[in-house]
Formats: C-alpha cells, sequence, structure tokens
C-alpha cells in the first residue's frame, strides 16, 4: 500500500525533512480501541478512525521528527512512539508513550518522553 504524504504534511516543513513529502510505504499498521495507526517508510505516523476511516490526526509532534517504529501497549491504553530527530542529526532515539484517548482527541503531543535520563 502507497500513501502520497504531499496532502497530509504541514506546509512549514523544514528542508531537512524534505524526504516526509513523497510517497511512501505503509510499512507498520497496529489498531487499539477504534483506532488504527500507519507508520510510513519515510517516518510520518497517522492515526485514522476505525469508524469513519477519516484521519484523527499526525502522530510526529513536529515536522523534524521521523518515527522509527510504533507499539501499542493494550493492557494499558498507551502507543510508544521511538524517534529520531533532524535537530539532532538522527543521532539519537527518542521513545515517546501517549495515552490512546488523546490521540482519538486529535491530540497525540500530550504524552510524555519514556527514558528521559537514559
Amino acid at each position: 500500500m502507497r500513501m502520497n504524504l504531499t496532502d497530509m504534511i504541514p506546509r512549514n516543513i523544514g528542508p531537512s525533512c524534505l524526504v516526509l513529502r513523497k510517497l511512501s510505504n505503509i510499512i507498520k499498521i497496529v489498531a487499539a480501541w477504534d483506532i488504527i495507526f500507519a507508520l510510513a517508510q519515510s517516518g510520518v505516523g497517522a492515526a485514522f478512525s476505525g469508524e469513519t476511516n477519516q484521519r484523527i490526526s499526525f502522530l510526529n509532534g513536529s515536522t523534524d521528527e521521523v518515527i522509527c517504529s510504533l507499539f501499542c501497549n493494550n493492557n494499558s491504553d498507551l502507543l510508544i512512539t521511538v524517534s529520531i530527530y533532524a535537530s539532532e542529526n538522527f543521532s539519537s532515539l527518542k521513545c515517546r508513550t501517549t495515552r490512546i484517548q488523546y490521540t482519538q482527541r486529535g491530540n497525540p503531543g500530550a504524552g510524555f518522553l519514556l527514558f528521559e535520563n537514559h
């Protein structure tokens, strides 16, 4: 499955992340509650409603974030994303956890970093 991300990415994206604007294969799909999470090979993540098939929100917290992987913990209703950032020269992985309810409300940035002190 290929997804055209050109219409989905904010227009103010930085030049270091222009790769996010290209067609990209979907590499991971996970579901929790009534939300479908998709991750494209370019590092763009999005949440879609299972009822309406409409996009709820992007999972990328900033335009320089490239999501490498995502996991759903259905026991605690959490989405965990593993990302790298252009502003850090893609040098270190960051893990973020977000309650699925926040994503369902269109606010995936309401989560917090895991392993901040490591």
